[in-house]
């Protein structure tokens, strides 16, 4: 931020495991009801081949990758699992260090998760850091980024919430650019000024990547639209702004406890229903010496 460049911060989740994987030669009934839940019935299996390759071009874009823990620290047994082995999901389930929330993944999500653990393996650019999928969270706990959103002044947010630009505005007191998006399919009716008439992909894609695709002069711009935000973060990235995908923490600050497994986590002593409290936006005058803090990278 202090140099102006153009960064690139995005995460992995089982989402993208599955389009990582995806294959409309081999794809199975439950592969595209899991898909639809995301993008709706109507997404193409030409449209699901393009999103996988700006997938993987976003990732090679990337600065810094987060992968989940349980799939980048997984056990050296896994390395040996190959998705055609007979006893596949129970060998690679108890090959990965799971959250204790999920030890009893379903056949599906242990498939998704080996998708990331196979691009991990194949495809991750030599020598690109790779951190926690669940570092927003945990910077969150320290409130880093509201120190970070105060230093930059004003930010740019992509995300499905027609509140969240007012809460930031109001907490942090910082000027903010809204892209609003439609929300997952499975929850677009969870905003009654959401008609559906626009498609996730690929109508409200284009008309973000026309948005964004302009120079950005280093602006702060924090991305919360599952995988379609990976691509958007390249195209900020290339045009010099600084793209932070931070997933599911935004809906947090949103007042919605919509990662109830993160919580269980991170903060178990919260019921699920409130463990997006202790991530709730904070003033920074509520943390004392806030900016000595943000000097030192704390």
């Amino acid at each position: 931020m202090k140099r102006g460049e153009g960064f690139s911060f995005v995460r992995l989740g089982d989402s993208e495991g599955a389009l990582l994987l995806y294959n409309p030669k081999t794809a199975k009934k439950a592969d595209y009801e899991y898909i639809w839940t995301m993008f709706g019935r109507d997404i193409s299996q030409n449209m699901l081949v393009q999103m996988a390759d700006q997938l993987r071009a976003a990732l090679s874009a990337a600065d810094l990758i987060g992968n989940r823990d349980d799939v980048w620290l997984a056990r050296p047994s896994a390395y040996q699992v190959k998705l055609d082995d007979p006893d596949f999901t129970d060998r690679f389930r108890g090959s990965l260090k799971l959250r204790e929330v999920e030890r009893s993944l379903d056949d599906h999500a242990v498939w998704r998760l080996f998708g990331l653990h196979q691009w991990s393996i194949d495809s991750i650019p030599v020598g690109r850091p790779v951190c926690s999928s669940w570092i927003p969270y945990d910077l969150a706990l320290r409130h880093f980024w509201e120190r970070l959103i105060v230093y930059a002044k004003s930010v740019t947010l992509i995300h499905c919430s027609p509140s969240l630009p007012d809460q930031l505005r109001q907490v942090l007191g910082v000027q903010v650019e809204h892209i609003r998006i439609p929300d997952m399919a499975a929850h677009r009716d969870r905003w009654p000024d959401d008609d559906g008439a626009e498609s996730i992909y690929p109508d409200s894609y284009n008309r973000v990547q026309r948005t964004i695709d302009v120079p950005q002069h280093g602006r702060l711009v924090l991305i919360g639209a599952g995988i379609p935000g990976k691509a958007y973060a390249a195209t900020i990235k290339r045009q010099g702004g600084i793209a932070l995908d931070l997933g599911g923490l935004l809906d947090a600050w949103d007042g919605r406890a919509t990662r109830p497994l993160v919580f269980a986590t991170k903060t178990p002593t919260q019921a699920p229903s409130r463990g997006h409290e202790p991530y709730m936006l904070q003033k920074p005058s509520h943390f004392p010496h806030w900016m000595s803090h943000f000097a030192l990278g704390l």
